[in-house]
């Protein structure tokens, strides 16, 4: 008895599973609502293959972006909009602690960031978990919204549903932001 071998195609997913839209939308709102907002892209956004879509969010919506050491490369260096891989750097704790709204983009809270913890953290903040794995969600560190899904299409859809409500008067607030980093 012989059995044929499949092709991956037949026994792999290989579509990126979206994140709920009543969830982008309430994502959304929150950023609309922040002042010093904070990108934090981890190793999941690497293997989601999201570079180029980060690189658009960040530059475009001109939002402070560190990584943690699992998404080093997620960002290029040479950007106004890059702080840092490691909390050491001034600019990268400053932002840590002060932001308001945190979008993390396939990170653990781990170790590499401090779990999230004060001081370095600011624990008011209003954080934006986006994960494909829904045990990394609130794992380290509480949440004010879960998106699971794939990194590349949850960046996606919150860039779609940001060109329909962000302000300009918002963009200036938040270069401002990016500026004094």
């Amino acid at each position: 008895d012989v059995r044929k071998i499949l092709d991956p195609e037949e026994y792999r997913a290989f579509g990126r599973p979206n994140g709920s839209p009543k969830d982008i939308k309430f994502a959304v709102k929150i950023l609309e609502n922040a002042k010093k907002p904070l990108i934090v892209a981890g190793g999941g956004l690497i293997a989601s293959e999201a570079s180029n879509e980060l690189k658009l969010l960040s530059e475009t919506y001109l939002i402070p972006t560190g990584t943690t050491i699992n998404g080093i490369g997620s960002i290029g260096s040479n950007l106004k909009t890059f702080l840092d891989s490691y909390l050491i750097n001034s600019s990268y704790r400053t932002a840590a602690s002060e932001a308001d709204v945190v979008l993390s983009l396939g990170c653990k809270w781990d170790y590499s960031i401090f779990y999230g913890a004060p001081p370095i953290w600011n624990q008011d903040q209003k954080i934006i978990q986006v994960d494909i794995d829904p045990k990394e969600i609130g794992k380290n560190r509480p949440i004010s919204v879960s998106i699971i899904g794939d990194c590349k299409a949850v960046i996606n859809q919150l860039l779609n549903e940001m060109e329909k409500n962000l302000t300009k008067s918002k963009l200036t607030e938040w270069s401002e932001w990016n500026n004094y980093l």
